[in-house]
């Protein structure tokens, strides 16, 4: 893209030049300070005319992109609207097969104990039965505590959801969160306002006391251009 000044050569004036007398180095004279403080003009007012020429482009460059922006919107809008009532679908019908997949997983978990449980049973009815006509005490003292021993039920295959594989089409968890109790939210979680502290800061200078905060000044130069 060509520069302003290749297009219009008097749109702008020339960058101001600095002089030999360098500005690395420390000012030593009343005359080159005075020769510094006269560029930073010459150069704030150059900063002025560059900002002045492109202002108009860059607006209309904004108002376009701003108008492309809202035809982009408003044609893809029912499409936006129809995504989300799909995911919406899609994500309800995921969570239903969970749901489903995770009741049928308790039904065979309890199943399974039930099965157990009675294997238990029998086995301890079968032991006392065996007491009783042996006379065998302490195997009857085994039949007791069979019975009174917890119950592990066996593991069970897991119930697979039955949601339809879809090639390109994946679910993932994003986690978030609500604030239920802020007083009890620990402290190296709270961000500090670094803007409101600026402000009052602004508006107090020196005389800000805010504890934990150390207030302090940074001189800077502000310069206008020439006249």
């Amino acid at each position: 893209m060509s520069t302003p000044e290749l297009v219009d050569g008097t749109a702008l004036e020339a960058r101001p030049i600095w002089s030999p007398l360098g500005l690395g180095e420390p000012i030593s004279s009343d005359a080159q300070y005075l020769h510094i403080a006269d560029y930073l003009k010459a150069i704030k007012a150059f900063q002025k005319r560059v900002g002045d020429f492109f202002k108009p482009h860059k607006d209309r460059a904004l108002a376009a992109h701003r108008a492309l922006c809202a035809d982009e919107n408003k044609a893809l809008d029912p499409a936006l609207q129809d995504e989300l009532a799909c995911k919406r679908l899609l994500i309800a019908w995921d969570q239903e097969q969970e749901r489903v997949r995770r009741e049928a997983e308790r039904a065979q978990q309890a199943l399974a104990r039930q099965q157990e449980e009675a294997r238990r049973l029998a086995e301890a009815a079968a032991m006392e039965q065996e007491a009783v006509q042996s006379g065998d005490q302490a195997l009857l003292e085994q039949a007791m505590e069979l019975v009174d021993a917890p119950i592990v039920a066996p593991a069970i295959a897991p119930v697979v959801k039955q949601t339809p594989k879809v090639a390109g089409l994946s679910y993932r968890e994003v986690w978030k969160f609500r604030i239920v109790n802020p007083a009890a939210v620990p402290r190296e979680y709270l961000l500090i306002d670094e803007q409101k502290i600026g402000q009052i800061a602004r508006a107090m200078k020196g005389s800000t006391k805010i504890p934990g905060i150390v207030v302090y000044a940074e001189k800077q130069v502000a310069a206008g251009g020439r006249s």
